[in-house]
């Protein structure tokens, strides 16, 4: 019995002990030189939009035919992305696989077999980004920039083309490809609906080249998606 009272006793004076702390440290850690922001949170999204690419250079499968100006990436592409928030220093970091979906091409029928038009691209991208507003805000906008490595294509229509399709009475759509290397920066949006659930807007502008500066394109992305935070 001894031995339980004083065990008592002494939780007893333990609790004392912590009823006489100033409440404003246990309610506020901040007010008392603390933070109680998280150093680090794991985010996990999906992405998809479109973009627009420029770029003057020879077609995928047309080698022969010189394409000039812009075009749309389309369909369109999707973009899975994992990141790391730092709310203390107002960063993140990420990584992101891009997966381009090409629709509006034709293949080419010849005698010697039928040479099939570009239907998909795929690129990966590293981004680091600085937010201005406190982590506290609900809309939290940001500036980036990025690197990457793969390929980002654009439709290549030529009206004096119509040799393709089955028929070879088509209007021939090909791609012109820009990469393997970019070089990006732009900004976006990430917005709070919930404890654990972002919207996200992402706008990108990058640089395509090749290992020797040669040939060089410049692609513009919009992407909204959802992003979960843990």
């Amino acid at each position: 019995m001894t031995g339980a009272m004083r065990a008592g006793g002494a939780v007893l004076l333990l609790i004392v002990a912590l009823g006489g702390a100033p409440a404003v440290a246990a309610e506020n850690p901040e007010d008392a030189g603390g933070d109680a922001r998280p150093p680090v949170r794991l985010t996990a999204g999906l992405l998809a939009g479109s973009g627009y690419a420029w770029k003057t250079g020879v077609g995928d499968v047309n080698r022969d035919v010189r394409f000039e100006g812009g075009g749309w990436a389309a369909l369109g592409h999707v973009m899975p992305e994992v990141a790391l928030l730092f709310p203390r220093v107002h960063l993140l970091a990420s990584l992101s696989v891009r997966y381009q979906i090409i629709d509006g091409t034709t293949d080419i029928f010849t005698s010697q077999g039928v040479f099939h038009a570009r239907r998909s691209a795929w690129a990966f991208f590293q981004k680091i980004g600085w937010f201005p507003r406190d982590a506290s805000a609900r809309l939290q906008p940001y500036v980036s920039l990025s690197t990457g490595r793969g390929e980002l294509a654009r439709l290549a229509p030529d009206p004096r083309l119509v040799n393709c399709g089955p028929a070879q009475n088509q209007e021939c759509v090909d791609t012109v490809t820009i990469g393997p290397w970019f070089l990006g920066a732009g900004g976006g949006m990430r917005a709070r609906l919930a404890e654990h659930l972002d919207a996200l807007l992402s706008l990108d502008a990058r640089l395509g080249f090749d290992g020797a500066l040669d040939h060089r394109g410049y692609n513009l992305d919009l992407s909204v998606g959802l992003a979960a935070v843990f």
